[in-house]
């Protein structure tokens, strides 16, 4: 696979998941490995340090690729 050299995450941004984190709403930016992403179809390994059902969560994300540098796109 080809990984991007960088994914910037953005979490926290709707009521209700700060309200399930209890915490103040306001959106974050963090970072993600660039290796913790997969392709459609492929299975999710489990690393060995986190095989316990209370170590691992699970959610849907979705990602843009940006390739290429643009200017003045509509």
């Amino acid at each position: 696979m080809n990984y991007p050299p960088i994914i910037i995450g953005v979490g926290r941004n709707y009521k209700s998941h700060a309200d399930e984190m209890r915490s103040e709403t306001g959106v974050i930016f963090f970072m993600k490995n660039p290796t913790s992403i997969i392709s459609s179809g492929e299975n999710i390994v489990i690393p060995a340090c986190c095989e316990s059902e209370s170590q691992v969560d699970y959610e849907g994300e979705l990602a843009v690729r940006i390739g290429k540098t643009g200017v003045d796109i509509s």
